[in-house]
C-alpha cells in the first residue's frame, strides 16, 4: 500500500518547502505465509481502501506530497504510474467480509522508524476503523532498518526510501527476490527484473 511521497515531482508554490524523493508505504511482510490474512489479495486491497491518503497528506505535509500508487518516484527513469486505490471504507469492509473476516482481525504489530510514528498512527487509525487492529511498534532508525533487512520484522512494516536511482534500483532493493528488504516476490516480477 503506497502512502505519501515527497513534493519533488510537483514543487509547491511555497519555496520554503524543500523537495525530496522519499516514498512511504506499508509492506505486508506476512503476505507470503498462506496462514496469514495478508496472503489474501482482498485483505491487502481492503487495507488500501481503508486509508485516506489525502487526509494523511494534509496532516503530514500540509498537502504538498504527491500521492501515487508506486514506491518509485515519478521523476525516476522507467516509472509507471499505477492507479491509486480510492478511500472507500465501505469497500474495505466488504472485501474483508468476502475474505472471511467480517469482524476484522488482529494484524499484530506495525513497525516503523520512530521518526515517522505520526504517519503510522494515522494508518493504524484508518485500519482500525474497518476492523483491522494493529499495535504501533516504533523503533530507532538503525534498529528498524536492521530488523527490516534481516527479515526479523513481521506483520506490517512502514517501508520508506529516499534513495536516488531509477525504477530498477528501487525494485532491486524492495521488490525483486534477494533484495535487501524483500521478504518474498513473484516469479513474473523476478523474470522482468
Amino acid at each position: 500500500m503506497r502512502l505519501v511521497g515527497g513534493p519533488a515531482e510537483a514543487p509547491p508554490a511555497d519555496t520554503s518547502v524543500p523537495p525530496w524523493f522519499r516514498r512511504r508505504w506499508v509492506y505486508f511482510a506476512d503476505q507470503w505465509d498462506p496462514k496469514s490474512p495478508w496472503h489474501d489479495r482482498r485483505v491487502r486491497l481492503a487495507a488500501n481502501h481503508a486509508s485516506d491518503r489525502h487526509a494523511i497528506n494534509k496532516a503530514e505535509s500540509r498537502g504538498y506530497s504527491r500521492i501515487t500508487g508506486s514506491i518509485i518516484p515519478a521523476t525516476f527513469d522507467f516509472y509507471w504510474g499505477p492507479p491509486v486505490s480510492p478511500y472507500d471504507p465501505a469497500r474495505a469492509k466488504k472485501l474483508l467480509a468476502e475474505a472471511g473476516y467480517p469482524n476484522g482481525f488482529d494484524a499484530g504489530e506495525y513497525f516503523c522508524d520512530a521518526a515517522f510514528s505520526s504517519l503510522a498512527e494515522s494508518v493504524i487509525t484508518y485500519l482500525k476503523a474497518v476492523g483491522i487492529q494493529a499495535k504501533l511498534r516504533p523503533l530507532e532508525r538503525a534498529a528498524f532498518f536492521k530488523g527490516y533487512s534481516e527479515k526479523k520484522l513481521k506483520n506490517l512494516i512502514q517501508g520508506a526510501s529516499g534513495a536516488f536511482g531509477n525504477a530498477s534500483t528501487r525494485i532491486e532493493a524492495f521488490v525483486a527476490s534477494g533484495g535487501a528488504y524483500v521478504y518474498g516476490s513473484y516469479d513474473d516480477i523476478d523474470g522482468l527484473f
